[in-house]
């Protein structure tokens, strides 16, 4: 049970950075590029462009939560294994079932939580 905690801990930090360093550059390059075309075109001034992005970002989430939730878990098990950790657990007896069914069982709420996200938010926004 700690060791649950103790990974679950790891893996939503890992994927919260993911997450937001890949909405932030995600932002950035639509900037950029909306920047040169659309902006000065409609002549938006800067709480419309911020209102712009506030409403964009979960749809954002959504495309970005997949990726970032696989590449979370890589990393974390990557990082467990790189320390040694994965051997005594496993060297305690621990099946590698029970070693991932933390993260599975974060996909599968996180997958849930995108499914929501794209059902009722996104069509609003």
């Amino acid at each position: 049970m700690i060791f649950a905690r103790y990974l679950a801990r790891e893996f939503l930090k890992i994927n919260a950075f993911i997450v937001l360093f890949f909405l932030s550059i995600y932002c950035v390059i639509d900037f950029l590029e909306k920047n040169t075309r659309y902006f000065p075109k409609y002549e938006a001034t800067g709480p419309v462009i911020l209102e712009f992005y506030i409403t964009q970002l979960p749809k954002m989430f959504v495309d970005l939560l997949p990726f970032s939730t696989m590449f979370a878990a890589v990393v974390v098990l990557w990082m467990f294994s790189r320390s040694g950790e994965i051997a005594a657990m496993r060297a305690a007896g621990m099946s590698v079932f029970r070693v991932c069914r933390p993260l599975v069982v974060i996909g599968a709420c996180l997958s849930l939580v995108s499914f929501l996200l794209s059902e009722f938010v996104v069509p609003r926004t």
